[in-house]
């Protein structure tokens, strides 16, 4: 059994399916079935359960699989450190990413990664962070750039902090928030404990209907087109032409949204994923500069 064989038990166990895996790892369908076929015969015990609905792992398999996904991370390891004393960084970068880091962010920071790193394999997945977090704990991935306040016990790097602004269209100006509908959204526990805070010391108390859209830039357009208001994180407002105001408490303090790279502690001794965190502190840095002079101009 080689690495290749970890890695189709690994796949096979996401995806229930060879057909699936064949396309994600870009074989045949053949070429899993048989070496399924061989890796069984070579340990003498039937790994998969075979059903109308797919492929169930058996409990030996499920017994085996923290020790093919620790081989699988040691194998990577191994190939990296050896790469890097090549003077050159290589390996696989596999990290999940909240939706508005990667619309807002992640493709200034992964094309100069790209540049910079060519020979890296780079496997992003991008959704909502409680869906990366959940990835993360379940050990879909080794690491995750999530926006909001999660309960992770492994490495937490604070990448960056942007404030939230209320948005009107211009000509909502001086239409009281209680006339207009108010554009909600589903996000963690500490964002709308916050909002709830800021609206019950502002006396808000939306008379409309109130729309939930789980998509910022929706929203974001939404209010341009003059549907209503939202509170939205600053990150998202680069295009929107509109009223913007930051959002503050009654003692003056404003709200926002934390970004955090989370990681489990061995994953970043990899350079590639090392590698990554220090392009994007880069860019960030390079952000808040450019923002400082905007501002005193």
């Amino acid at each position: 059994m080689d690495e290749k064989d970890l890695e189709i038990l690994s796949d096979l166990v996401k995806t229930c399916n060879i057909s699936k895996t064949a396309q994600r790892l870009f074989t045949t369908q053949s070429t899993v079935t048989k070496r399924l076929q061989k890796i069984e015969e070579e340990l003498g015990i039937r790994l998969f359960l075979r059903s109308k609905k797919g492929l169930l792992p058996a409990p030996p398999l499920e017994g085996m699989m923290p020790e093919v996904e620790s081989l699988m991370e040691s194998m990577e390891r191994i190939r990296s450190f050896a790469d890097s004393f090549k003077g050159e960084i290589s390996g696989t970068l596999r990290m999940g990413v909240s939706v508005n880091y990667a619309r807002y962010r992640l493709p200034e920071v992964l094309k100069e990664y790209m540049e910079k790193y060519p020979k890296v394999d780079i496997h992003i997945h991008a959704n909502r962070s409680i869906n990366v977090y959940r990835d993360l704990t379940g050990g879909e991935i080794s690491m995750a750039v999530i926006r909001g306040e999660y309960a992770w016990r492994g490495g937490d790097m604070i990448l960056s902090r942007d404030r939230h602004c209320l948005i009107k269209n211009r000509a909502h100006r001086d239409v009281p928030l209680n006339e207009l509908t108010f554009l909600a959204r589903e996000s963690d526990a500490g964002y709308l404990s916050e909002l709830s805070r800021w609206m019950n010391e502002k006396g808000i108390r939306p008379s409309r209907s109130e729309l939930v859209i789980n998509d910022v830039e929706t929203i974001v357009t939404m209010v341009m087109k003059g549907v209503g208001w939202s509170v939205v994180p600053e990150i998202c407002l680069g295009r929107f032409d509109g009223i913007v105001e930051p959002v503050a408490f009654r003692d003056g303090n404003g709200f926002g949204r934390q970004t955090h790279i989370l990681y489990s502690h061995n994953y970043l001794a990899l350079p590639q994923a090392r590698a990554f965190v220090e392009v994007a502190e880069q860019y960030e840095t390079k952000m808040t500069d450019f923002e400082s002079i905007d501002k005193n101009i």
